[in-house]
């Protein structure tokens, strides 16, 4: 049972080729083709396999078979005899170059029930197989039989056990959105730095996390499975359960993700126009680097042109605009408030001198953060009463007054 591997192995050494050399003439990434030479992983891109099909000289019949033998969990398929459902559906399916998201997409089936057939052998009803066998190019009656063949071969007892997978997966543990966050967590990296070391989309994943919105992409779900080291079934499980309800990561850390109200704004129309980062700079005439600043690390623009080509893109009224990004620099410039006095401990009186040292500034305490989120709740929420006001700003270091300052200007 030769799998791909073992057939690129024997091609690069008749042929006397590097891996390098072949992956420039097949337009491959060298990593991607270095991985499936040693490891034996598939490439996910369906015209990277059809381009090394080709470039092997492989049939059609012994090319499906080498993708199936080549699976995590290998599957046989004999040449001659009848075949299990599995078997049939699976050499089918990789024949027509299909993946299992693809051939749910086209038979209109749930993923979890293409995924119970090819990688568990589960039987489905006769309806399900209808369908399957028109998407496949095969007879009704060629399917049924591979069904039949599946459950003799099982035994009487396994006979009346088919599949049920059109009902929603049972889930226990962290949903999947709760995981991505969790991997990017332990990754130590920033959430756009993530997606970028595992090729997924910033705004797919960002609104996975954030909102629990499932990509549907087929290349960004194969990316999101590898990135969160899922094996297929416990992915499949997963990913079922997310569609059947939208279950987003931690409310504080979704909320840290989804950014400053203008961030987020960008984010969604990046996600309604299906357009990638490129995509939206071109279409507001910014730099990529620019557009990353915006939309991945939430910056501010700092030029009015920009911020009238964004209020463009958003179709948003002068007055709405401008609520937009005050709210997003309120939302900033708190933070750092915040940020700021998680460093230092306010002493009940500071002298008024202006020469404090910055050595006489302690580890912080509690209360530190308390006063002067109290501080920023005052100026944010309700008028305060003037002698309160002033009490809480007294209480702060001169680095915290000068990012308050900061603040305020702002608001006036």
């Amino acid at each position: 049972m030769s799998t791909l591997q073992d057939l690129l192995r024997r091609y690069l050494a008749d042929k006397k080729l590097s891996v390098k050399t072949l992956a420039d003439k097949l337009e491959m990434s060298y990593p991607t083709l270095l991985s499936l030479v040693n490891d034996g992983g598939l490439p996910r891109k369906q015209a990277h396999r059809e381009a090394l099909k080709r470039e092997l000289g492989v049939e059609t019949a012994a090319w499906a078979t080498a993708l199936a033998a080549s699976q995590k969990d290998a599957i046989e398929i004999p040449s001659e005899g009848p075949l299990t459902l599995q078997q049939l559906v699976m050499r089918e399916m990789l024949t027509h170059g299909h993946t299992e998201q693809t051939l749910a997409t086209r038979s209109g089936l749930p993923y979890p029930t293409i995924m119970g057939v090819t990688r568990k052998g589960a039987v489905p009803r006769a309806d399900t197989l209808v369908k399957l066998a028109a998407v496949l190019d095969l007879a009704a009656e060629e399917l049924q039989r591979a069904a039949d063949l599946t459950r003799s071969l099982r035994g009487a007892e396994e006979a009346t056990e088919t599949a049920s997978p059109e009902g929603s997966p049972s889930l226990e543990g962290p949903s999947l959105a709760q995981q991505a966050l969790d991997a990017v967590t332990k990754s130590g990296v920033s959430m756009a730095a993530f997606a970028r070391e595992h090729e997924l989309p910033y705004v797919s994943f960002a609104r996975l996390i954030s909102q629990g919105a499932v990509p549907e992409n087929d290349d960004t779900l194969a990316a999101l499975r590898l990135a969160l080291g899922l094996d297929d079934e416990a992915f499949v499980v997963l990913l079922a359960a997310a569609r059947a309800d939208r279950q987003p990561a931690s409310k504080v850390e979704a909320a840290r993700i989804a950014g400053t109200p203008l961030q987020a704004a960008l984010r969604n129309l990046l996600e309604s126009r299906g357009w990638s980062l490129q995509a939206f700079a071109d279409a507001a005439d910014l730099s990529v680097v620019t557009a990353g600043r915006l939309v991945r690390d939430g910056e501010l623009p700092g030029r009015q042109a920009t911020h009238a080509k964004l209020k463009t893109l958003l179709a948003l009224t002068d007055d709405a605009y401008e609520l937009l990004v005050a709210r997003s620099r309120q939302q900033t410039l708190a933070a750092e408030v915040a940020e700021h006095a998680s460093g230092y401990h306010i002493p009940s009186v500071i002298p008024s001198a202006p020469s404090q040292p910055s050595s006489a500034l302690e580890p912080a305490t509690p209360v530190t953060t308390a006063a002067v989120r109290a501080a920023v709740q005052a100026v944010t929420q309700q008028p305060p009463k003037e002698v309160e006001l002033m009490e809480l700003i007294e209480r702060l270091n001169p680095a915290q007054r000068r990012a308050l300052d900061q603040f305020l200007r702002t608001l006036v």
